[in-house]
C-alpha cells in the first residue's frame, strides 16, 4: 500500500506535507542561499519525499509519478530506504509493457545510493557523477530516510556564475543529436532511449527540430494507458521547444534552465538547425570534472602540508644538468642549509656511508643510463649535523624525450631510521634470548647486553648491578668498560633516597637521570668517587621481575656532561633491561632449582645411612638368637623367609 501524509524535516528547515492524491505539483521550499564551500548535502536536499511500500501495485505508483510530477519514489521498510523507482525505470516498464499485477519491489532498483547529511556539497555531486545516478538518498544514523537530493536541487543551489567555469556550451552538450521522425511509433523512439541509456529524444526533420519526448513525460503516458505501439511520436511529444544559439555562455544556458523548469534545450545554430541538446544530466557530469580538478587541487595543498608535517622530503633531479634539486623539507630533515637546495650527484654520494656508497650509485645509474625508470633504494647518510640516518629514497622518472631519453626524475625520501632500528633491537633481542634458552652463563649474557648498548651510543659506558638477595645492597653484575677501581668501589653499595644514580632508580624503582654528577645532590656522598674516574653524568634505569620487583639496575655513564638521554639509546636501554630481568630470573630459578637437588640429595644421603643402620640392628638379633639356639627373627636380611 502506499505510504501517505509522509513528514521529513531536513536541517534547512524545508517541513512539507505531501497528502496523496492532491493535485499539482508539490511546492519546495529552498532556503536562503549558502556558501558552497559551508553547504552540505542536508542544505540542498528535498526534505519532502514520497515513499511507497514495497508492496505497492505498479499502478499506484505510477499515479503518484504522475500526480505529483516527481522524478523518483522511495521503496521503504519501517522508514528504512530498501530501493527506489525512478523516470529511467517507467521507461524500461513502458518499453516492456506493465503488468498490472506486479508490485513496486518487482522493478524497483535495488541498493539505493545513500549518503549521510552532514556529507559536503562537493562530494556529494562527485559521488553521483562516479555512480552515474542522478537521485541521492538522505539517511540519518539509524539509517532512516531523511530526504532525497536530485540534479535539480544541485542546480538550484549552485548559482549560474559557477557554470562559468565551464568555457564552451561544446563542453556539456551531447554534440550533433539524431532527429527521430514525428511519424516513429512511440514503442521504436522508447526502445531507442533504453537501448542508448537516453533520457530525451528529439523529434524533427530536415534539421528543424519541432518537439521532444523525455522521461518526465512516461508518467503521464503511463497513467493514461497509451498503447505505445498505437500512437505516434508526433502524438505525445511536447511541442513549442526552447532553443538556445550554439554560442552563449554555459552560465547563460543555466539560468535558461533554471527560470523555464526544464531539464533540455535544444541546441541550433544561426539558421535555426539543431547542432545539439544541452541536459541538465551532461551538465552536471561536466561540472563533475571541474569539481574534480578543483579537489585535485585542494588534494595537493594538503599533500603539501602533509609531507611538511610528516616529514617526508621530496627532490627532483634535471637530468641534463646533471642537478638534484631537494625541498625545504628535505633539507630539514638532512639538516642541511635551507638556502642549499641543490648540488651534484656526486655531493649527494659523498654523504652516504662508504659502506652503501657503491649500492647506492649503482641504483642511480640505471636511471641515468636508461636501463630503468624507477629507483629504489635504503641506505645511510650523515646529516649536516653530524647525526647519521637511514633514508629511504624512491623515485622514478617523470619526464623524457623523444628517443626515450630521461630528462626529469622525481621522488621523496624518507627517514626510516627507527625502523632499522628496530629491526636490529629484534634481531639483539633473539641474540640474547637464543643464548639465554641454551643456558649460558648469566655473566656471558649480560656482557653481551652491555657491549650492545656500549656501541649504539658512542660515548657511553654502561654498568649492570645487581640486587642481592636481601634486597638493599648492590653487587657483583656486569661494567667490562667502567674502570676496575670503580666497580670495586661500588661493589655492595647500599640502595637509598640519595644514592648516585644506581642505589636511587632501585630505590624509587623508577628511572634516575642525572646529567651533571658534579653538583646534583643525589651524588653529594659520591661524586669524589665518580670524579676521580672522569665520570661525568649517568642514567640508570631499575631492572625489574615479571613480579614487578627490582632484580637490578642498567645504568649508562657518559665523561661529558648531558642534558638529555636521546629516544634511540631510551628505547635500546628499554629492551636491555627486559632482556637482563629474563637472563637473571632465569638464573635465579636455575640457582634455586640447584639448591633443591642439592637438599634432596642430602636427605636422600641421610635416609639411606638410616636404613643401612637398621640392618645391621638386625642382622645382629638373628646372630644372637643363633647362639642361643633359636631360629632367625628376620628373615629378609638372611634371605628367609621369615617376618620382616
Amino acid at each position: 500500500m502506499v505510504v501517505a501524509a509522509k513528514e521529513y524535516t531536513g536541517r534547512a528547515g524545508v517541513i512539507l506535507l505531501t497528502v496523496l492524491g492532491a493535485p499539482g505539483r508539490p511546492t519546495f521550499l529552498f532556503p536562503a542561499m549558502i556558501p558552497l564551500s559551508t553547504l552540505r548535502l542536508s542544505d540542498i536536499a528535498s526534505a519532502s519525499v514520497l515513499s511507497v511500500s514495497p508492496e505497492t501495485p505498479l499502478g499506484d505508483a505510477v499515479r503518484l509519478f504522475s500526480t505529483h510530477r516527481v522524478s523518483s519514489l522511495i521503496v521503504v521498510v519501517e522508514q528504512r530506504p530498501l530501493g527506489i523507482l525512478t523516470e529511467r525505470d517507467l521507461v524500461r516498464m513502458m518499453c516492456d509493457g506493465i503488468d498490472e499485477q506486479l508490485v513496486v519491489s518487482d522493478v524497483m532498483s535495488s541498493p539505493v545510493m545513500t549518503a549521510p547529511g552532514e556529507l559536503d556539497f562537493a562530494s556529494a555531486q562527485l559521488l553521483m557523477a562516479n555512480r552515474g545516478v542522478r537521485h541521492l538518498v538522505l539517511v540519518d544514523a539509524g539509517g532512516r530516510l531523511c530526504g532525497v537530493a536530485t540534479e535539480t536541487d544541485f542546480r538550484h543551489h549552485l548559482g549560474n556564475d559557477f557554470f562559468a567555469a565551464i568555457k564552451s556550451l561544446d563542453a556539456v552538450m551531447d554534440q550533433g543529436g539524431v532527429l527521430l521522425s514525428p511519424g516513429m511509433a512511440l514503442q521504436d523512439a522508447l526502445e531507442y532511449m533504453r537501448s542508448g541509456h537516453l533520457d530525451h529524444v528529439v523529434v524533427g526533420c530536415d534539421g528543424i527540430a519541432e518537439g521532444i519526448l523525455t522521461e518526465r513525460d512516461i508518467p503521464r503516458l503511463l497513467a493514461e494507458h497509451v498503447d505505445p505501439a498505437a500512437v505516434r511520436l508526433v502524438d505525445v511529444m511536447s511541442a513549442g521547444l526552447q532553443t538556445i544559439v550554439v554560442n552563449v555562455s554555459v552560465a547563460e544556458a543555466a539560468a535558461r534552465l533554471e527560470a523555464t523548469g526544464l531539464r533540455h534545450l535544444v541546441v541550433v545554430n544561426a539558421q535555426g538547425r539543431m547542432v545539439g541538446v544541452l541536459s541538465q544530466h551532461r551538465m552536471f557530469e561536466r561540472l563533475g570534472a571541474v569539481l574534480l580538478d578543483e579537489s585535485r587541487s585542494k588534494l595537493a595543498d594538503r599533500l603539501a602540508v602533509v609531507l611538511e608535517a610528516t616529514g617526508v622530503g621530496t627532490w627532483e633531479f634535471d637530468h641534463r644538468q646533471g642537478a638534484v634539486i631537494r625541498t625545504a623539507v628535505l633539507n630539514r630533515l638532512l639538516h642541511l642549509p635551507e638556502d642549499h637546495l641543490q648540488e651534484t650527484v656526486q655531493d649527494v654520494l659523498d654523504r652516504i656511508d662508504e659502506a652503501d656508497r657503491e649500492r647506492v650509485a649503482a641504483a642511480f645509474a640505471e636511471i641515468l643510463e636508461g636501463r630503468s625508470e624507477w629507483f629504489a633504494v635504503e641506505y645511510r647518510e650523515r646529516c649536516g649535523n653530524g647525526d647519521v640516518l637511514w633514508i629511504s629514497t624512491r623515485g622514478r622518472v617523470v619526464e623524457s624525450d623523444a628517443e626515450g631519453r630521461p630528462l626529469r626524475s622525481a621522488g621523496v625520501a624518507i627517514d626510516v631510521t627507527g625502523r632499522h632500528r628496530e629491526h636490529e633491537l629484534l634481531e639483539f633481542g633473539n641474540a640474547v634470548l637464543q643464548r639465554i634458552s641454551t643456558g649460558a652463563a648469566l655473566a656471558g649474557v649480560l656482557e653481551m647486553i652491555v657491549r650492545e648498548i656500549e656501541s649504539q651510543e658512542s660515548g657511553g659506558y654502561c654498568s649492570i648491578l645487581l640486587l642481592d638477595e636481601d634486597g638493599r645492597h648492590l653487587a657483583g653484575g656486569m661494567a667490562p668498560s667502567l674502570p676496575a677501581a670503580y666497580n670495586r668501589a661500588i661493589d655492595g653499595s647500599a640502595i637509598g633516597p640519595a644514592v648516585g644514580s644506581c642505589g636511587t632508580a632501585a630505590w624509587r624503582k623508577a628511572e634516575v637521570f642525572v646529567g651533571d654528577i658534579g653538583s646534583d645532590p643525589l651524588w653529594a656522598d659520591f661524586k669524589g668517587l665518580a670524579l676521580a674516574h672522569g665520570l661525568q653524568a649517568c642514567w640508570s634505569s631499575p631492572i625489574m621481575s615479571s613480579a614487578g620487583e627490582v632484580l637490578g639496575t642498567f645504568a649508562v655513564y657518559w665523561k661529558t656532561q648531558q642534558t638529555a638521554v636521546t629516544p634511540a639509546i631510551r628505547r635500546y636501554v628499554e629492551v636491555a633491561t627486559a632482556l637482563a630481568a629474563i637472563a637473571i630470573e632465569r638464573d635465579r630459578r636455575a640457582s634455586h632449582l640447584q639448591q633443591s637437588i642439592e637438599e634432596l640429595r642430602r636427605w636422600q644421603q641421610l635416609t639411606l645411612g638410616r636404613e643401612g643402620r637398621v640392618l645391621e640392628l638386625k642382622r645382629e638379633v638373628n646372630e644372637l638368637l643363633a647362639r642361643l639356639g633359636e631360629a632367625p627373627r628376620y628373615g629378609s636380611v638372611d634371605g628367609a623367609g621369615g617376618p620382616a
